[in-house]
């Protein structure tokens, strides 16, 4: 009997207990209204429906505008500029010209590129290791006047025979060589090609007694034998016909498994020419290769600025760091060229950075055929002043240590002012006989032009001649047509037979001997001649020299930070809204384009950086505040209710579908399974249907710490 009672008792406990639960979920929001009305912070009822929408989850971050990363404007090394067209702060156009050049830098800079391409082929040659299937491509536009490969051909037994895969006539040029006579640049003559066809041409240059006859190069093939007529029908001989400026295919080894293009078809840059195949590739070979490949578009970019003489901005944008000290001290006048030089060839005391200059009087006593001279020069000697040689010394019978080299750059004086200013020009061609000072510190400087004496016609050569000492060469930079004989007045002594040419002692047209106390006359600044493939020395610089810079002015990019939990909804290529501080009222589209996998860890918890860019309109400056928000999902035809009418429980979310406005009070809880929230209205999945009323609480504020948190604040 008596557990019976504890039994009944037990049961009216439990009775008890649930009603108590089920009065304090209805009576919550009474005491939160009780509550609300001893509190300041008092909370307005607000009635919504559920109903169908669209939800999307959005990730805000917050940054500050950047422009885009400057563009830095560079030309190859060894290429000087002469004057700025733009200055800091304009703006520029892609293609528009920012800077000149001085061309016989240009041409001095083809000298040795040219001579480090043919290092180059002598050390890949040594390393015979065969090299996999690669696209041969064409490094510029142009004609193909010859394509020496076929399928199934040997690359190496191919080049060795005709120096190339293919030639390429890079501006539009077929060229032949002939006696000058009378002929001047510019005059028009006609050439009879082999089928009997006439074809106009004109004279493109005359040097050393030959000129230079250029014609379309959609006539005639290379080696094609032509005569030679001027306009009134004269014979000026027959020549053979070449590509004027050419440009070779080259590659070492393996075998031509497909040729894309056949002779007399234009290529377009960049377009593929060969297919080879070989097998087991060579780390050394690919090295050299690949450096091989860098040189040919150093000098295909050369041979563009020599044919311009202009840089031109790479993209729109906004100059910036255009500096003056790297002009050269060349400035074209309308009487041509003038350079200020050097007023002495020693530091001032007051600048002991500065280079020291060495001098030396020479005489060229031979004009050899492959473009160097032979000079006998005279010991160093002391210039005060370049801009009064009158006291120089010339006798050529002490002219008697021999030097074959490349001519330098050659400069004349061309007058005094009242003021003492010195004016120079430069001068092309040298001639037997010319009178030069040649001033150099660890480089030719320039030929500076003093006078010319007759000299005796050398001896004939022996067939082989003494050993001499190796001597770097001389500065590399082009001649040019010759301009006759001009003495300066003056000129002292007379030549003895120490002063005839010997040729070049090696055949290379290097300088022989060396120059003592001071300096070399170099010609790749102490580069040897023959480096060995181990020492990879190379006479020119891949690095150039940069002149000024671009900033582009077309869009701009913010950074913000996303957390670990967000980052791999984030992907480049999405669209996101910008909103700028400074620019009230207007939303921007922007695009995610760089996503950054490496975090920074902040309290524990990783961060990531995301780019953002978008188009840049007038009035955004680089430091402005910019917000964004990336969408990462999207819901559409979804039932949803505003986010303030979910009340979060220990184990479930409850919305009121009941109010009782004499007692102010929340009724009828509902429990609900959410989806997606946008922050403003939430995804319902279950327990509500569509035009269902709800009810809840809205603060205006936070409650207080000790306010009930039923309703979102």
């Amino acid at each position: 009997m008596e557990q019976k009672k504890k039994h009944i008792a037990g049961r009216i406990i439990l009775g008890v207990l649930a009603a108590a639960v089920v009065a304090a979920l209805v009576a919550a929001p009474f005491i939160l209204e009780k509550r609300n009305r001893s509190s300041e912070n008092k909370a307005s009822i607000l009635s919504d429906t559920a109903r169908v929408g669209t939800v999307s989850k959005v990730l805000s971050g917050t940054g500050t505008l950047t422009d885009e990363e400057s563009v830095s404007v560079t030309v190859p090394s060894g290429v000087q500029i002469t004057e700025y067209l733009v200055s800091n702060g304009d703006m520029v156009e892609k293609g528009q010209p920012v800077a000149l050049v001085d061309k016989t830098s240009v041409m001095r800079a083809i000298s040795d590129v040219n001579e480090t391409l043919s290092q180059l082929d002598e050390q890949i040659t040594a390393a015979s290791d065969t090299k996999a299937e690669e696209y041969i491509t064409a490094k510029a536009a142009g004609r193909l006047k010859a394509v020496y490969a076929e399928k199934g051909d040997s690359v190496r037994d191919v080049v060795t025979r005709y120096g190339a895969l293919a030639v390429i006539s890079m501006d539009g040029k077929m060229a032949a060589d002939v006696s000058a006579g009378t002929l001047v640049m510019g005059q028009s003559v006609s050439l009879t090609l082999p089928s009997g066809k006439s074809v106009n041409g004109r004279v493109d240059s005359v040097r050393e007694g030959t000129a230079v006859v250029t014609i379309d190069d959609q006539y005639g093939e290379i080696g094609d034998t032509v005569s030679l007529q001027d306009t009134e029908g004269g014979d000026l001989g027959e020549s053979t016909l070449y590509v004027h400026s050419p440009w070779k295919a080259i590659a070492y080894t393996g075998t031509v498994a497909g040729v894309y293009l056949k002779q007399g078809k234009t290529a377009a840059e960049g377009s593929n020419l060969f297919r080879l195949s070989a097998t087991g590739d060579s780390a050394k070979y690919e090295q050299l290769t690949a450096r091989r490949r860098e040189y040919e578009d150093i000098a295909y970019e050369l041979f563009l600025l020599y044919q311009e003489g202009i840089v031109t901005a790479p993209c729109d944008g906004r100059v910036s760091g255009a500096d003056d000290s790297l002009l050269k001290q060349l400035s074209a006048g309308s009487s041509g060229y003038t350079v200020v030089l050097l007023s002495a060839n020693t530091p001032p005391d007051n600048d002991p950075n500065a280079s020291e200059y060495h001098n030396r009087v020479g005489v060229i006593t031979a004009v050899n055929d492959d473009g160097t001279v032979t000079a006998g020069l005279m010991f160093e000697t002391e210039i005060p002043d370049y801009g009064d040689l009158s006291g120089l010394l010339l006798d050529t019978s002490r002219m008697t240590k021999e030097v074959t080299f490349t001519p330098g750059v050659i400069y004349q004086n061309t007058g005094t002012d009242k003021d003492g200013t010195a004016h120079w020009q430069t001068r092309s061609g040298v001639e037997r006989g010319d009178l030069y000072v040649f001033t150099y510190d660890s480089d030719l400087a320039w030929m500076i032009y003093v006078g010319h004496v007759d000299i005796p016609e050398p001896t004939p050569a022996p067939t082989s001649r003494p050993a001499q000492t190796p001597e770097p060469t001389p500065g590399a930079s082009p001649g040019g047509s010759s301009q006759g004989k001009q003495d300066s007045g003056g000129t002292q002594g007379k030549p003895d037979s120490n002063s005839s040419a010997q040729g070049k002692p090696d055949g290379s047209g290097k300088a022989q001997g060396t120059l003592p106390s001071g300096g070399n006359m170099p010609g790749g600044a102490g580069i040897p001649t023959n480096p060995s493939a181990e020492e990879e020395e190379e006479l020119y610089s891949r690095t150039g020299t940069t002149i000024l810079s671009v900033t582009p002015q077309d869009t701009v990019t913010v950074a913000i930070t996303v957390d670990e939990l967000d980052i791999l909804s984030v992907r480049t290529g999405q669209k996101v809204s910008v909103t700028v501080d400074a620019l009230p009222g207007q939303s921007f589209v922007g695009e995610i384009t760089d996503v950054n996998t490496t975090a920074s860890n902040e309290g524990g918890n990783s961060k990531y950086t995301v780019e953002i860019t978008m188009d840049r309109t007038e009035k955004m400056l680089g430091g402005m505040n910019a917000s964004a928000k990336i969408t990462l999902q999207t819901k559409e035809n979804v039932l949803t209710v505003p986010t303030e009418a979910l009340s979060e429980g220990e184990t479930e979310t409850v919305v009121y579908t009941a109010y009782d406005a004499s007692s102010e009070t929340l009724l009828t809880p509902v429990t609900v399974k959410t989806g997606l929230s946008d922050g403003q209205r939430t995804e319902i999945l279950s327990g509500l249907s569509e035009g269902d009323t709800i009810w809840y609480a809205y603060y205006d504020k936070l409650p207080d710490a000790g306010q009930a948190l039923g309703q979102p604040g």
